[in-house]
């Protein structure tokens, strides 16, 4: 175990979690790359330098064996991002398959809550930390999303308890909302 700052990024196989891990890495974090998708994953964390570990954010026991096995092996947690999400194609809400809806908040939000829930006791018995959850434009301004912009908005919601809850134990806990560029 370093001297390294320890950052964990759920998503960081590619787009917005692994723009944040090469962000990261190139300040000299100890970056871990959290996913589902091994090969990418694996592949990933070897384009940063990084380390990979394995996650399913919608399963309790996974993302808690993500949190023991990175402190046991890399040190304490620094900094936990939540980027592991699923976007959707625009529909109407009633033409929304329910398995479709269901997955989405199952990532989306739940997994966050899940992460959260998992590192943020950790970092408060240390006195520090940060937290930082990826929500989008469409928690304010709504689109026909009918699974995303509300787990998005969720998030946000989630976050302003956490950081309610957290903060006075020295964990900062803060959403960004990106948008299409």
């Amino acid at each position: 175990m370093g001297s390294q700052r320890v950052s964990v990024v759920t998503g960081a196989a590619r787009g917005i979690g692994f723009a944040i891990a090469r962000k990261f890495a190139d300040h000299g974090d100890l970056v871990i790359v959290a996913d589902i998708q091994a090969d990418l994953g694996r592949q990933s964390a070897k384009e940063l330098g990084a380390a990979f570990h394995p996650v399913d954010v919608s399963i309790e026991t996974s993302v808690v064996e993500l949190v023991e096995s990175v402190e046991d092996e890399h040190g304490a947690i620094a900094v936990w991002v939540n980027s592991a999400g699923l976007l959707q194609a625009p529909q109407r809400s009633e033409m929304m398959p329910m398995d479709e809806h269901d997955r989405i908040w199952e990532v989306n939000y739940r997994g966050t809550y899940l992460c959260c829930r998992a590192v943020a006791p950790r970092m408060g018995e240390q006195g520090t930390g940060a937290i930082l959850n990826i929500g989008s434009t469409n928690s304010f301004r709504i689109m026909p999303l009918p699974a995303y912009s509300p787990s998005k908005a969720a998030i946000k919601a989630l976050t302003e308890l956490l950081a309610a809850e957290w903060g006075p134990h020295g964990v900062r806990v803060n959403t960004v909302a990106p948008g299409f560029a």
